[in-house]
């Protein structure tokens, strides 16, 4: 009976193995918790009393490290750390053991930053710990604002300053080539100017506008918050504004065409889109914090709405009059 127990038992572990496509391990033996006999050293983790009397193997605590190592549900060894465990751990197959040496580096990298300080570079590393399906499913938020706005639940475990950088670079040298593209579709030759020159000036002016924009407009929302008593970390503020720049990109790529009214449009329609993504999230937010505000609360939250919106419409404005 105690054999066809173990048979059992084996033939579990190795289906649910290939349910996971992680190799199957025949020689795995995990004894049952009975209630009758079971005793505290017998679950404890990492200690060196013998279990599975009932077995008649001598099985230590290192041994059960090892097949707890192994279970599908333990992508890596970061459950096993956060335990405490000093046992070796052996590993199962390649696919376990590359996952474990992943998590260990991840682990590695978290305690790097959270003992570093601001002075340190380590300390920045987890705001540019992203990869390309993060920057798209943000970029996509951005892009496409949602009746009930989710960006802040989106960025919340791991907010990111790689994409507001870049999106914020990308359009500088987009506004400055752009810009400089459609003054020369534009261009005709006068006695005083019979030939194009590139402006440099829309090069550095643009990355004054947008830079100061995209740096002085959050701080301000997360002093205004902070002051409501709706905290937000200053973090999650830039990187929702850095975001919301990225639907100004493809608009100044359009803004070459040799049409003032069709500028406008363009640039006025890029302008509400990411103003309603902004306004949206922050009023999500306040909702949040007074879900019973009073007038007072009320009050001081729409001045804040409507001092975001004005705020981008003047942005707005700038690159229309002074680039395009």
């Amino acid at each position: 009976a105690e054999g066809g127990g173990g048979e059992e038992r084996g033939g579990g572990v190795g289906s649910s193995a290939s349910l996971v496509d992680m190799p199957a391990v025949d020689d795995l033996s995990v004894n049952e918790l009975n209630p009758q006999s079971l005793a505290f050293e017998e679950i404890s983790v990492g200690a060196a009393t013998p279990v599975g009397a009932g077995t008649g193997r001598d099985v230590s605590g290192g041994t059960r490290v090892s097949e707890l190592s192994s279970a599908p549900y333990l992508g890596n060894d970061s459950a096993i750390k956060s335990l405490h465990m000093t046992s070796p751990i052996r590993s199962v197959g390649a696919s376990s053991a590359s996952l474990g040496t992943a998590g260990a580096a991840s682990i590695d990298a978290g305690e790097a930053a959270a003992n570093a300080n601001v002075w340190q570079l380590a300390y920045y590393k987890p705001l540019f710990d992203v990869d390309s399906h993060h920057i798209l499913t943000r970029g996509i938020h951005a892009l496409l604002p949602r009746p009930r706005a989710q960006f802040f639940e989106v960025i919340a475990s791991n907010p990111d300053l790689y994409g507001p950088f870049w999106i914020s670079t990308t359009l500088i040298f987009v506004i400055g080539v752009s810009g400089n593209l459609a003054k020369w579709l534009s261009f005709t030759p006068t006695d005083a100017q019979p030939h194009w020159t590139y402006d440099f000036t829309k090069l550095s002016g643009a990355s004054t506008a947008v830079y100061m924009y995209a740096s002085g407009a959050p701080v301000a929302v997360w002093a205004a918050l902070r002051y409501m008593q709706a905290n937000k970390r200053l973090v999650d503020v830039v990187c929702m504004y850095g975001y919301s720049l990225a639907s100004f990109v493809p608009i100044s790529l359009l803004c070459v065409l040799p049409s003032p009214l069709l500028r406008w449009i363009l640039i006025s329609l890029g302008c509400a889109a990411s103003a309603a993504f902004l306004v949206s999230n922050v009023d999500m937010h306040l909702q949040d914090c007074f879900p019973y505000a009073d007038s007072d609360s009320m009050r001081r939250g729409y001045a804040l709405l409507g001092a975001m919106g004005v705020a981008h419409a003047i942005f707005g404005l700038v690159l229309k009059v002074c680039f395009f």
